[in-house]
């Protein structure tokens, strides 16, 4: 009987062990994924920071190189556009002041912010 007890504790103990260790290797590899994302959510935004900013597009219509915000939103609004407006960079049409009320940034600090926060920006102003 004795030997029956010292089995079923050896067993219990082997199990126990087996857990432990399969729990350190789960626990290792959560770590192991957490490191790995880590790592390219850094060499994502070490990639971003590496894209330079778009340079400002000037309006090829000698008639008019700038709008007020409210009719570039028009134009947008009806896809009509005068010739010479490039429909993918409304923003650069803008007076320097109207620029600045509708992104409370100016066009040099716009331009340094990178791709992804730019379109964003452009899309809260309905310039997009």
């Amino acid at each position: 009987k004795a030997a029956q007890e010292k089995a079923a504790q050896e067993k219990a103990a082997q199990e126990k062990a087996t857990q432990e260790k399969a729990a350190q290797e789960k626990a290792a590899k959560e770590v192991k994924a957490a490191a790995n994302a880590d790592e390219a959510a850094k060499a994502a935004a070490a990639a971003e920071a590496d894209i330079p900013p778009l340079p400002p597009t000037i309006a090829t219509d000698a008639s008019r190189s700038t709008y007020k915000y409210d009719e570039l939103v028009q134009m947008k609004a009806k896809r009509s556009y005068p010739e010479g407006v490039d429909a993918a960079k409304l923003e650069m049409y803008l007076t320097d002041d109207d620029f600045q009320k509708v992104f409370a940034l100016s066009v040099d600090e716009f331009q340094g912010l990178p791709q992804w926060k730019r379109i964003q920006k452009k899309k809260d102003v309905s310039l997009f």
